[in-house]
């Protein structure tokens, strides 16, 4: 059986007429022999390089992208890490157009479009600084960057400050990062996930919330959004060392939303304190209450390969990079080789409310590199990462950092855009 035979010639892996796959890789490349370098990429839907995407100058070297789903604009927010944006925000219309941009004190890590109870808002997580603030003005300790701001780019007033806190193990301060953003907007809450383990007010006050690595806002009725977070499980890791080589372990990364609860993943993180104090084993998964944001102990999922204090390394630990819902499972990727007791490499899901592992990817392999990227759309999975190729029950596909698969047969389809450095981010935006 070919990959053309995988699936219908009119579906081996289109995303259709109305939507393309935006995707953002590290290193400037050109993909698939395609006149000039770029590295926020649109695919259409045979996976060429027929629809370039942005302007050259500005789209190089992005960390995160991020779409409005609101009625009130068609955006896309990308985030900037070295290059032609280093340390930018661009704002893009759906046809790819630049609407706005803005600068920061260090790389931007995370992105999100919020639209809870009041007007719509972008926020940014940020390496070092927070944008328009000096970066020597830390208050006397090292400040966490994230900024909030409306969709025509205004700051807004609620401007929360997130640090290095100290700390002891396993609760201890990893360094200067905002990662990731989480938007609940049917209970409309902001989820900030990074390396602090202190948070200010917009005025620089310090609250007096313990928090490790994960915070939590609530927006007020007024649509306003208070100063304190509300109290979450902290989350660390025991193994802990303060180098560049292991400032991503210990975070939570990637979060999925039910009815009951969240499910929280991230990198290598093994402990978790619950809201009681008490400190749990756990490996890199766990969920929170929707209804109090306690940790439930019930469900604690194991991973391979096992931590090892003589062979295990920030290089080669069990990371969660993704986790992405469809219909009533959730889909995890990332870098390991057991899920719950099964074998699963890089690739896994669980029934989404009772977290037992399905039999989805159990003839799939995803190799020589990991899962850092899924995007839904419909019954298609695509992914983004280091892999070089993908093993259904076909045989092994070469898939070079890019792929498409089908959730109904669980093979990998045709759509091959093939590129040549690593996929931080895949997303699925509307065509223009």
């Amino acid at each position: 059986m070919t990959d053309a035979d995988a699936t219908d010639a009119t579906d081996a892996g289109s995303v259709g007429g109305d939507k393309l796959v935006a995707f953002i890789t590290v290193e400037n490349e050109t993909l698939r022999g395609a006149s000039g370098a770029h590295q926020v990429h649109v695919v259409g839907p045979s996976g060429d390089y027929s629809y370039v995407w942005g302007n050259e100058d500005y789209v190089y070297t992005g960390n995160t992208i991020d779409m409005d789903t609101s009625d009130d604009a068609e955006l896309i927010v990308v985030g900037g890490g070295q290059g032609n944006i280093n340390n930018k925000v661009l704002v893009f219309d759906y046809a790819g157009r630049k609407q706005w941009e803005t600068d920061s004190n260090g790389n931007s890590q995370g992105t999100r479009f919020y639209q809870g109870n009041g007007d719509p808002l972008i926020a940014v997580g940020f390496h070092d600084d927070r944008a328009d603030r000096s970066p020597t003005d830390t208050r006397g300790e090292d400040v966490l960057g994230f900024y909030a701001r409306d969709l025509e780019g205004e700051l807004l007033d609620w401007q929360p400050e997130f640090g290095d806190g100290g700390g002891t193990a396993p609760f201890r301060g990893g360094g200067l990062n905002v990662w990731h953003l989480f938007a609940d907007e049917v209970n409309d809450r902001l989820f900030i996930q990074g390396e602090f383990q202190l948070v200010r007010t917009s005025a620089g006050v310090r609250v007096d919330v313990p928090v490790s690595r994960l915070a939590v806002y609530e927006q007020n009725a007024d649509g306003s959004f208070p100063e304190e977070p509300a109290r979450v499980p902290r989350f660390g890791a025991s193994w802990f060392e303060t180098s560049s080589a292991t400032k991503h372990v210990g975070n939570p990364w990637t979060m999925a939303q039910t009815r009951t609860h969240y499910y929280v993943g991230g990198h290598s993180f093994d402990r978790v304190e619950d809201l009681s104090g008490r400190v749990h084993n756990v490996e890199s998964l766990v969920r929170i209450n929707v209804s109090d944001y306690d940790l439930d102990t019930s469900w604690l999922p194991s991973f391979g390969p096992a931590y090892d204090a003589a062979t295990t390394t920030a290089t080669n630990c069990v990371v969660v990079r993704e986790l992405a819902t469809h219909d009533d499972e959730i889909l995890v990727g990332g870098r390991f080789n057991a899920f719950q007791g099964s074998p699963r490499e890089n690739l896994a899901a669980f029934d989404a409310e009772s977290g037992a592992i399905t039999d989805r990817f159990a003839d799939v392999t995803v190799n020589r590199g990991e899962v850092y990227s899924i995007a839904i759309d419909g019954h298609l999975a695509y992914l983004g990462g280091t892999f070089r190729s993908i093993t259904d029950r076909a045989g092994t596909h070469a898939r070079n950092r890019v792929a498409c698969i089908d959730l109904r047969t669980n093979t990998v389809t045709p759509w091959d855009p093939n590129s040549s450095s690593r996929v931080n981010r895949v997303r699925v935006i509307p065509a223009p």
